[in-house]
C-alpha cells in the first residue's frame, strides 16, 4: 500500500464528497478518485458506496478507516518527533493567526527577518479551526479561555473588543447617539462570526442594517462607512481610518501562542513563538491578567 493512497482515503471518508476532499487536499477531483481506486485495488475490496448524499463507507471501509486513523496518528507523531529535535535556525515555520493580529505582526517582521534571515515564515489567517496535532500549522495564535492539553506555549495577553466604524461615519452621526442605536453590521446567522450572538442579544433588530458572511466583507463594509461592528482592539486600533465608539470589556478574551508539545525543542519554532508572543503581548491593551 501507498501511504498517500491511505491519506486520500481518510480525507474522502471525512469529507464524504470528492469536491470537498479535493479542496481540503489542494488537488483535483481525478487525483482523489485515482488514489482511492488504487487503495481499493491493493486491498481487493470496495471501500465506498456512491450515494446521492456523497461517498459512504462500506463495512470494509469502516474497518479500514479505523486502522488508517491509527496509522495516520503514528505517521504524524513520527514527523513531529523527528522535527522536534531540529536545532537549526533555518527553514519554514507555518503560522496560523487571527486577522486581528496581522498588522501588528507584519509591522514587527523587519526586525525578526534581520535577526533570523534563514527562518521563512508562512502566515495564514483561515476562517476554520487549524489542528496542530494533525500538523496543519506549526504555531497557532488562539483566542480562547484555555488551550488543548497537548499544546505548549503561553498566554500573552487579553484581547479587548470595541465598537468600530469609519471616521467618516463617525463624522456623520449625532454625537449624542448611543452605540446601540448606530447602524450595525453583523455576521449571518450561523456564519463564523464570534461576535454575532452578542450583537443579536444586545442590539435591536431594527438597528442591524446589514449581515455579511465573512471577515473581509465586514471590514470592507465598515471602511465604506455603512455602519459599525465589533472588532478586536489590536485590529481596530491599528487602522487609522477607524474610530472606536465604545469598548466592550465583558468580551475581552485571553490570547495564546501555541504549538504542539512535540515541537517544543525545535529551535526555529521556539524563536518564532517568542517573537509572536512578545509582539502580540505589546499590542494587547488589557495586559496578560
Amino acid at each position: 500500500m501507498n501511504w498517500d493512497d491511505v491519506r486520500f482515503f481518510l480525507a474522502l471518508a471525512r469529507n464524504q464528497t470528492v469536491r470537498g476532499t479535493a479542496s481540503a487536499l489542494g488537488t483535483s477531483h481525478s487525483t482523489v478518485l485515482r488514489r482511492v481506486a488504487a487503495l481499493e485495488t491493493s486491498l481487493g475490496v470496495r471501500l465506498f458506496h456512491r450515494q446521492s448524499r456523497g461517498y459512504v463507507l462500506t463495512a470494509a471501509g469502516e474497518r479500514a478507516r479505523d486502522v488508517a486513523t491509527q496509522l495516520e496518528a503514528s505517521m504524524l507523531e513520527l514527523r513531529r518527533q523527528v522535527q522536534g529535535a531540529d536545532e537549526r535556525l533555518s527553514g519554514p515555520v507555518r503560522v496560523s493567526t487571527s486577522p486581528a493580529f496581522l498588522k501588528v505582526l507584519f509591522a514587527a517582521l523587519p526586525v525578526f527577518i534581520a535577526n533570523y534571515p534563514d527562518v521563512h515564515l508562512e502566515f495564514a489567517a483561515p476562517t476554520h479551526y487549524v489542528d496542530l496535532t494533525r500538523g496543519e500549522a506549526d504555531i497557532a495564535v488562539r483566542i480562547a479561555t484555555s488551550p488543548e492539553p497537548n499544546l505548549v506555549g503561553r498566554r500573552v495577553g487579553r484581547v479587548g473588543v470595541g465598537v468600530y466604524g469609519s471616521r467618516a461615519y463617525a463624522d456623520r452621526v449625532d454625537a449624542t447617539t448611543g452605540w446601540r442605536e448606530l447602524d450595525w453590521l453583523t455576521g449571518n446567522r450561523g456564519a463564523s462570526d464570534m461576535f454575532a450572538s452578542w450583537v443579536t442579544e444586545h442590539v435591536e433588530p431594527s438597528q442591524i442594517r446589514l449581515r455579511l458572511s465573512g471577515v473581509l466583507e465586514m471590514l470592507e463594509a465598515v471602511s465604506a462607512g455603512l455602519g459599525v461592528t465589533l472588532l478586536p482592539t489590536p485590529q481596530g486600533d491599528a487602522d487609522p481610518m477607524l474610530h472606536c465608539f465604545h469598548r466592550i470589556d465583558e468580551l475581552s478574551v485571553p490570547v495564546w501562542v501555541l504549538s504542539h508539545s512535540d515541537l517544543r525543542t525545535k529551535a526555529r519554532v521556539r524563536v518564532v513563538r517568542a517573537f509572536i508572543g512578545e509582539t502580540i503581548g505589546r499590542a494587547a491593551p488589557l495586559g496578560a491578567d
